[in-house]
């Protein structure tokens, strides 16, 4: 059974929507062990810039994911 394209498109959006979570989790729990502190208006904003960040990485590089499931055919 050949893999699809769009089940291997899907599967790499979850785990990148995965990273997205996890790297708030993350940020939020650092800010409130005192890793560093941040107010939340300053924190919410750096998880948006960082998961914008994400997202466009994701949107760059999935042309290269396509590129790569379509040599797998």
């Amino acid at each position: 059974m050949a893999v699809k394209q769009s089940d291997i498109l899907r599967s790499v959006s979850n785990i990148v929507s995965f990273i997205k979570e996890q790297t708030r989790s993350n940020l939020i729990e650092a800010n409130r062990n005192g890793t560093f502190e941040l107010d939340e208006r300053t924190l919410e904003r750096i998880n948006n810039i960082v998961e914008t960040s994400i997202t466009q990485a994701y949107v760059k590089s999935s042309r290269e994911i396509e590129s790569v499931t379509k040599n797998l055919k």
